[in-house]
């Protein structure tokens, strides 16, 4: 399997259409307070769904659950916790429940507090077809589209964090835009 640079399959033509711009609707930040989600866990699937070509909400939401766990085992726990402090509870229920199992030791809590599991894109992908149960490449596809859409639902400041925490390989399936300032 070679995985490289994620090809965006949504283009501007997609979001003008909608007039929604790049990865759906984003959020005022004088609108909401920080720390509240602002997309509800519909329009969160119903997103994923048509960035990743999905053919219903179930698999939008297999997606995104994948997508969510694996993530909340690469970055730190802190990280994932203020992630999920800004996505609906049906979603950071995902983060949590990794977060949650990172308490089973004092040596693995520590380790997750600070770093995170250390893996690069390979596993990354691996994981979230496993949890998913599609293929790799499908995978991949599908984490950039739940990465684009989450790059749109949390804080601008927040997506930096993720993407400051995250090696360069996984990196790459954040928005464009985005993997261009790291």
């Amino acid at each position: 399997m070679r995985i490289g640079r994620v090809t965006r399959t949504r283009g501007a033509a997609a979001g003008a259409e909608t007039g929604e711009g790049r990865g759906g609707p984003r959020r005022d930040p004088d609108e909401t307070p920080r720390g509240v989600p602002t997309m509800r866990y519909e329009e969160l699937t119903g997103q994923v769904q048509a960035h990743a070509d999905l053919p219903d909400r179930q698999a939008a939401e297999r997606a995104l659950r994948a997508t969510l766990e694996t993530l909340a085992e690469r970055i730190p726990d802190g990280v994932a916790d203020h992630l999920a402090a800004q996505l609906p509870g049906e979603a950071a229920e995902s983060l949590r429940r990794v977060v949650a199992g990172h308490e089973t030791s004092p040596q693995r809590r520590a380790d997750a507090r600070t770093h995170g599991e250390p893996f690069d894109l390979t596993t990354f992908a691996g994981r979230v077809a496993w949890r998913s149960h599609a293929t790799e490449d499908t995978a991949v596809r599908e984490a950039t589209a739940v990465l684009e859409v989450l790059d749109a639902a949390v804080s601008p400041e927040l997506m930096t964090k993720v993407g400051h925490v995250l090696p360069p390989d996984i990196r790459e399936l954040l928005p464009s835009t985005r993997a261009e300032e790291y």
